[in-house]
């Protein structure tokens, strides 16, 4: 089932917003930054906005292509979805975790296993460690959100599907509850 693609030019605008949220947020805290003016400080964490605002396109973009395929095919080809997200993240995401490999070989960063794995399975917001990692915490939320999202579809019988709360309801933990992301001395 081949998807069309529909671009909303105006979300370009607001994408764009939210970048120079998230950039100015990152120079605001480097060294060597210049000085904002004081009016700045009133904006509050620009940072953490732009991030909401991605999610938010995220999910607003995502939902209305999961509606028009229903709408069009009078179902939802889960799969399909999960296989196009697969061939979006994985190749940019392997090739920067191969970076990273390569830099904790060559002793470059310091990496934890825990930190290198839980980021490879999409719980990098359950761990925190490198720098260079740490900043993958906001695609482990928007996978995770795409797995409970598609999860609580309705299934062809109209009912909620019936696996989702074994196979998803982990990821909504709080980190203080879940054991396996606890940090070990």
């Amino acid at each position: 089932m081949k998807q069309e693609m529909t671009r909303y030019q105006a979300l370009d605008g607001v994408r764009a917003v939210a970048i120079l949220f998230v950039l100015l947020a990152h120079v605001r805290g480097s060294s060597g930054a210049p000085e904002y003016p004081s009016w700045w400080w009133h904006l509050g964490d620009i940072g953490n906005l732009g991030v909401r605002i991605f999610f938010v396109l995220s999910g607003f973009i995502i939902t209305h292509i999961l509606l028009r395929e229903s709408a069009r095919w009078k179902r939802i080809d889960i799969r399909a979805f999960y296989v196009r997200r697969v061939f979006r993240i994985i190749p940019p995401l392997a090739a920067l975790m191969g970076v990273v490999a390569l830099g904790m070989v060559l002793g470059c960063w310091q990496v934890s296993m825990r930190q290198f794995l839980m980021t490879l399975a999409f719980l990098g917001n359950y761990t925190s460690g490198c720098w260079i990692l740490s900043h993958l915490w906001s695609l482990a939320v928007e996978e995770q959100f795409y797995l409970l999202w598609l999860r609580s579809w309705p299934s062809p019988s109209g009912g909620p599907d019936p696996g989702w709360r074994s196979s998803s309801a982990a990821l909504c933990l709080p980190r203080s509850c879940a054991p396996w992301a606890r940090r070990t001395a």
